[in-house]
């Protein structure tokens, strides 16, 4: 079983104005693990393949893998909103702990680089709002970048595709912009890792219920049963 850092609770916000910007920031803090990241996504979307690069179960529902001892394997697809709660106490962190806490070899997480660039706007703000100092920022957006490769993500690119796909997909089941390339980019990340038992991880309402309409299953960190609905997973 895996083993990540424990989740740390807020720290207090900076008193002095000496917070670096942002921009900055993310530049210093991510350009350590960009490259294994980008080596990442290219390796399971090579540009040579269009045929990798389609979304082709847009409109059927997802299938179900079962592993080596006969049981279904899992693939969790974590949105920003879920995957959020990981770094930063809120409602749903203790779920989120223990997702990562349970994982085995045999699970599989994704996500998309809509993620990343979700991610360090929701921090920044926080580091803006001097709800987070600056050490606490670099460590969070540290941690963040070495967990994309630590467990394995896969993570799916966003391009003209993808993104031609999400308009059928925001026709279909009435979902926001970015809600809908996070809806198509599970769906993706499902096709690439071969149809595996494949849940929605979100906390995003309108992502929830087009994942019911289409027919897959969601684990919402901050449902009342969800830590009871996890270890039944």
């Amino acid at each position: 079983m895996l083993a990540p850092p424990p989740l740390r609770p807020k720290t207090a916000a900076a008193s002095s104005p000496g917070c670096v910007s942002a921009p900055s920031a993310t530049r210093t803090v991510f350009s350590g693990h960009y490259e294994a990241w980008n080596l990442t996504a290219a390796s399971l979307w090579p540009s040579d393949n269009p045929d990798k690069r389609r979304a082709k179960a847009i409109h059927s529902s997802p299938k179900h893998s079962v592993g080596s001892g006969g049981q279904s394997v899992p693939t969790y697809y974590l949105d920003t909103s879920a995957l959020m709660k990981r770094y930063w106490t809120e409602a749903g962190s203790d779920v989120m702990a223990e997702l990562f806490e349970r994982l085995t070899n045999s699970d599989a997480l994704a996500t998309s680089q809509l993620t990343v660039l979700e991610m360090n706007s929701a921090l920044a703000r926080l580091l803006e709002s001097r709800q987070m100092d600056r050490e606490e920022y670099q460590r969070v957006l540290d941690r963040f970048a070495r967990d994309i490769g630590d467990y394995g993500f896969t993570v799916t690119p966003v391009h003209n595709e993808l993104v031609i796909e999400a308009v059928s997909v925001v026709r279909e089941y009435s979902l926001r912009a970015l809600d809908a390339l996070h809806f198509t980019s599970a769906i993706v990340a499902g096709e690439l890792l071969g149809n595996q038992n494949l849940y929605m991880v979100s906390a995003d309402r309108k992502i929830i219920e087009a994942c019911g309409k289409y027919g897959m299953p969601v684990l919402d960190p901050i449902a009342d049963d969800a830590l009871s609905r996890l270890r039944s997973l």
